[in-house]
């Protein structure tokens, strides 16, 4: 289509085409018009490839012509741009005869609202997004060499258009624990504790405190979460549950405090197998894709990854501690702690082991009750994916499984702020059908996607908790995990992989789609009741001190 496009535009020189060169710059067409322009009038076509995979797609749109032409590249397209001189010049100007009627029939429909509406499963309605269509808004991405993205927080909004599914696809039952009733009559004051950044690369360890914060208020509690710099300093509370002790740095000052004042705490400590590799590894992965000239040279530095052959400025991957004096803050965090949440014996002997915990654990699953669930087909696409609900960083290992999946042929929905602009650049640049991305759902198009998906990934270098596996893995999922997690000691059917090596990635993804959803002995089990006991457990803890 370029080659043709561009032969047209050469054209414009000669004065005797002016007048066609004219009418396909109206027309919006790819060569005549401005690319800004082009490009905002493709957008939903780019948006609708999730849908149009081989697929019967009706399109009738005076702006069209563009964009028809890319989405005819993969799904039979008839294209009628309301006006039969523009069709005869868009069969002309791009090569293609999908120009002429539309049918009123199809299995995906593109159209502006004065034209007669297209019976089909999916609808676009590109300039009236009203009713109870899914609004999406198309932004000029900040990197100038990617074209276009869906995010509205990107930049300023440069259109919008509604899609709308008549025939949503079935979604899964919860399979894990049903949501319990409270009872009520509870009082006093409970403090939920976070590392800084939760609220800005909200992660799992984010998502079980705010829904367990639901839970208490619904007893009676007064809940609050915050991180440490958030806590007026003397807030007086009954008991506090502290989240992720990986970053106990800036948990411990609030913790003395607290404790000193003989306020019971418990923490759900939510240990990975924490080595350097934590930060050595998305240190040098940021590094080398900020950097990197083209693929060649990308893949010579992964490679060296890989084979952990290669340091930062200081240290390699083999130092058991991810930051000087890790071990010193963690066991300074877990002095101050009354009773312990694990998800695993497993994890109790490392804690006990490597940090010489003394103090009560209890082992539990994470907390993640069942929620409404609304169909995310039009965000989604209506075929199977691979599910990513992280913020989009290094750490995460987001940009890794996402060429992963990729490479694989796979669609993948990624759900998560953009935190490392190397990162969400990475992901911008993959772009195609293949991915989607928005920096956030509300909680009912949320939950549709897990009783979606195929696939749950979580290629992390430190997992922040285990309540999105948790979910996954009770809403049907199959799951991929990085070998730094311990979800393999509390489901089964788990496929791991080296964070490090897309190649490792990949097989772990293509073993999970073609595998069985995952299980768990402990899928029946209350994980609310096993929370009280351990605040029951470091209230005692505080009584007998």
């Amino acid at each position: 289509m370029a080659r043709q496009t561009n032969a047209e535009a050469v054209r414009a020189f000669d004065s005797a085409f002016h007048d066609v060169f004219q009418a396909a710059r109206d027309a919006c067409f790819l060569g005549a018009a401005p690319y800004a322009d082009v490009f905002a009038a493709a957008a939903p076509y780019v948006y609708a490839a999730r849908f149009a995979d081989g697929a019967r797609v009706s399109v009738r749109d005076d702006r069209g012509g563009t964009g028809a032409a890319l989405l005819g590249a993969r799904a039979n397209v008839c294209a009628d741009l309301l006006e039969p001189q523009r069709n005869a010049l868009a069969r002309h100007w791009f090569g293609s005869p999908l120009f002429g009627e539309a049918p009123e029939d199809a299995d995906v429909g593109i159209s502006r609202s004065g034209c007669a509406p297209v019976r089909a499963r999916i609808t676009l309605t590109l300039d009236d997004a009203a009713g109870d269509s899914r609004t999406v808004t198309l932004a000029r991405p900040v990197p100038n060499d990617v074209l276009l993205s869906f995010d509205p927080e990107d930049s300023a909004p440069a259109g919008e258009f509604g899609v709308r599914v008549a025939e949503p696809s079935p979604l899964r039952e919860w399979s894990g624990a049903p949501a319990d009733i409270p009872a009520g009559g509870s009082a006093g004051r409970i403090l939920l504790l976070l590392r800084e950044d939760w609220h800005s690369a909200p992660d799992a360890d984010t998502d079980e405190a705010l829904a367990l914060a639901a839970r208490l208020r619904a007893e009676g509690f007064t809940v609050r979460v915050a991180s440490p710099t958030q806590l007026p300093a003397g807030e007086p509370f009954d008991l506090v549950h502290a989240f992720t002790l990986d970053r106990a740095p800036e948990m411990s000052p609030t913790l003395e405090r607290l404790r000193a004042a003989g306020t019971p705490v418990v923490a759900t400590a939510n240990f990975a197998r924490t080595s350097l590799e934590a930060a050595w590894g998305p240190s040098l992965l940021r590094g080398v894709f900020a950097q990197k000239r083209d693929e060649a040279e990308l893949e010579e530095f992964c490679s060296l990854i890989r084979a952990r052959a290669i340091a930062d400025d200081t240290q390699g991957p083999q130092d058991p501690q991810p930051f000087p004096g890790y071990d010193d803050a963690v066991r300074n965090a877990l002095a101050h702690v009354n009773a312990l949440l694990v998800g695993s014996a497993a994890e109790e002997a490392y804690v006990r082991e490597r940090f010489g915990f003394m103090g009560s654990c209890v082992q539990t699953m994470p907390y993640c009750p069942p929620a409404e669930a609304v169909s995310p087909d039009a965000f989604a696409g209506t075929g199977d994916f691979v599910l990513v609900h992280a913020p989009v960083d290094w750490r995460a290992g987001v940009p890794l499984v996402v060429r992963a999946a990729v490479s694989q042929n796979l669609p993948v929905v990624v759900v998560g702020p953009p935190v490392d602009g190397f990162a969400y650049r990475a992901l911008l640049e993959l772009g195609g059908d293949l991915v989607r991305h928005a920096p956030r759902l509300d909680d009912a198009e949320m939950e549709g996607l897990y009783r979606r998906a195929r696939v749950y990934a979580d290629m992390a270098w430190a997992p922040y908790g285990l309540s999105r596996l948790a979910r996954a893995a009770a809403s049907g999922c199959r799951l991929a995990v990085s070998r730094q997690s311990r979800a393999a000691e509390l489901f089964s059917n788990v496929h791991v992989a080296d964070p490090a090596d897309e190649a490792s990635v990949a097989a772990a993804l293509s073993g999970a789609w073609h595998g069985a959803p995952a299980g768990s002995a402990l899928a029946g089990q209350q994980p609310f009741l096993a929370i009280v006991s351990a605040y029951a457990a470091a209230q005692q803890a505080c009584r007998q001190a």
